[in-house]
């Protein structure tokens, strides 16, 4: 497969990478043999680009590539994972993480700092098990950028010149702060999560994705009963929310929730959309009630609420 150099820098990456978020357990649940499976696929395929990040199951991602990675000759790959939450120890007590389906046995803690970023990379290493990483990335900085510009940022470029990293840059779905990172830093490469893709060539900003009614309702094992009647499969489950969905054709669903977990009040109705930071400007410029405030929640969202005409609360948002 070809390869294409990262800016400046002497890192090449192969023309398709592996992106690591699904092997942390995002939307359901990825057994180790079916992790090391897509792993071994991806690199008999020729793809030599690995992406990864301790956000994605809460570090499950990171050792699940790192065990692969391993394996194989260190010159014939390249890897790259991300700063910008530290992971630190907790009980899980039973509990599932909010974001991954994986044991709660970490929280994140959001840290740009220099101290910060260091931790995260001596952590990464380590939970990899790798020498070092050819790429590192600012991540999920929308709602801390400029922590992440001021102190984020020349972290990764002192990592960089000391040669602990080959190439930096930010994943991010913010198209306009990656804008002003890149004018306004020497980053070598900028990943845009969730936009323009080789299956996805809509134009971003006004785009639904899809449409779901919020059922509110303590029954919620007796509704996916009933809605397995119907066709629709659980696709996802945080226990104060389930999403239920038609296999035939997945944007059809059904959430049946008991109560918003971090809102002041339940929406009625979700609607997905490409640029939820778009819309957020559109509706509060029009005058439309915003009930809770533009921001990242922990299961890997970003949202807003709004009260239609007739009182209904609509939750806009996108996956980050």
């Amino acid at each position: 497969m070809e390869r294409n150099r990262l800016g400046r820098s002497d890192v090449h990456v192969t023309e398709l990478g592996f992106g690591g978020g699904p092997l942390g357990g995002l939307f359901e649940p990825v057994d180790d043999d079916t992790a090391a499976r897509a792993l071994e696929a991806a690199w008999d395929s020729g793809v030599r680009y690995f992406d990864t990040s301790p956000h994605y199951g809460i570090g499950q991602s990171e050792r699940r590539v790192g065990a692969l990675l391993r394996g194989k000759p260190r010159d014939a790959w390249t890897l790259s994972t991300k700063v910008g939450r530290v992971l630190v120890p907790q009980d899980p007590g039973g509990r599932t993480d909010e974001a991954f389906e994986v044991p709660a046995t970490h929280r994140r803690v959001w840290d740009f700092t220099r101290d910060g970023v260091l931790r995260s990379v001596e952590d990464s290493l380590t939970r990899m098990g790798v020498d070092r990483i050819d790429v590192l990335y600012l991540h999920d900085a929308e709602q801390h950028f400029e922590d992440a510009l001021r102190d984020g940022y020349p972290a990764l470029a002192e990592l960089r010149a000391q040669g602990t990293v080959g190439a930096v840059g930010a994943g991010m779905y913010h198209t306009g702060k990656l804008t002003r990172l890149v004018q306004e830093t020497d980053v070598d490469a900028v990943m845009l999560s969730g936009r323009y893709t080789l299956l996805d060539h809509r134009e971003p900003s006004m785009t639904v994705r899809r449409v779901v009614p919020n059922l509110h309702s303590e029954a919620v094992g007796e509704n996916r009963e009933f809605y397995g009647l119907l066709g629709f499969e659980e696709v996802m489950n945080h226990g104060w929310i389930m999403t239920l969905a038609s296999p035939s054709s997945p944007t059809a669903q059904v959430s049946v929730m008991t109560a918003d977990r971090t809102a002041p009040v339940d929406p009625d109705l979700s609607v997905e959309v490409d640029d939820v930071d778009a819309v957020y400007e559109t509706v509060r410029d029009s005058g439309a009630e915003i009930v809770h405030p533009l921001r990242d929640e922990e299961w890997g969202v970003r949202r807003f609420f709004v009260r239609d005409p007739d009182g209904r609360v609509v939750n806009v948002l996108s996956h980050r």
